[in-house]
């Protein structure tokens, strides 16, 4: 790929706000489709359910997808999220 997706919009921590979130780091992996929505959000712990807020916030995450041969491509995306450093903000 050419190009990893890039975020356009920033994950909007309020719906963090008043949840109980483990305070480990987890990963994430979304699968990011060719208009930059994500349709799915898998969360790498064996307590997935306790993430249920991080992962409506990153469903409502915008990107610019991937590209290859200049052309949008569907992929997936891992990343780590600190939540220490995002219940910080909130």
């Amino acid at each position: 790929m050419e190009q990893q997706p890039v975020p356009v919009s920033a994950p909007d921590i309020n719906w963090l706000e008043g949840s109980d979130l483990p305070t480990a780091n987890v990963r994430v992996r979304l699968y990011i489709d060719t208009e930059g929505e994500v349709r799915r959000v898998q969360i790498m712990a064996e307590n997935a359910g306790e993430w249920a807020p991080l992962q409506r916030m990153f469903e409502r995450t915008r990107f610019l997808p991937g590209r290859r041969a200049n052309a949008n491509v569907a992929s997936w995306l891992e990343i780590e999220v600190e939540v220490l450093e995002l219940l910080r903000v909130l």
